[in-house]
């Protein structure tokens, strides 16, 4: 069962994954205790037992017995690909001052060989993002640049992050809101 399969409906097949008795049962059987980075971060580490998670095209194992509803951390869906912004003279477009705005939260994952992955949600509605420089990235003074499919002619293919309406939005085919006045 992939993400793939459920017409890149992440949420979908995460429930479908969940209802499994297969996965359920390897869960049972790989699945250990989640490893969490020291404070400030807190992201998730992805350890050697997660790999087996592989199969179901997962990054890690994910609790299908969880009563609360999570999006895991898939291995086969598009992401976004980012870095940290250079420090600019304004933190208003800060990684947790922009989730606030935007009333989505976000989690981590630390893939073994150092990647971070953040995993963005508003509401059902979920995105993964690669940070080339993961460990660069602070939530609370950070902004990110994300990797534009068009080169702008000024700035290249990366432009800041202001909004994660793309991100959150992309797998839905829904359009990103225009901004005021616009």
């Amino acid at each position: 069962m992939t993400a793939g399969a459920e017409g890149r409906n992440p949420g979908r097949a995460w429930r479908r994954l969940m209802e499994n008795p297969d996965y359920v049962a390897d869960w049972r059987l790989h699945a250990g205790p989640t490893v969490r980075e020291a404070p400030p971060h807190v992201f998730r580490r992805q350890t050697e037992v997660d790999l087996k998670a592989a199969r179901w095209n997962l990054l890690a194992w994910e609790d299908p017995l969880h009563p609360q509803w999570a999006a895991p951390f898939w291995a086969d869906v598009p992401m976004v690909e980012a870095r940290v912004a250079e420090p600019g003279p304004s933190s208003r477009h800060s990684w947790r001052r922009l989730l606030r705005r935007a009333g989505a939260r976000y989690s981590g994952l630390r893939l073994l060989d150092g990647t971070l992955v953040l995993k963005v949600s508003r509401g059902r509605e979920t995105g993964q993002i690669v940070v080339i420089d993961g460990t660069a990235f602070d939530p609370a003074q950070s902004s990110l640049e994300v990797k534009m499919r068009q080169a702008e002619p000024a700035r290249g293919r990366w432009a800041r992050l202001k909004s994660l309406e793309p991100i959150v939005l992309r797998e839905t085919g829904v359009p990103p809101s225009r901004p005021r006045g616009a």
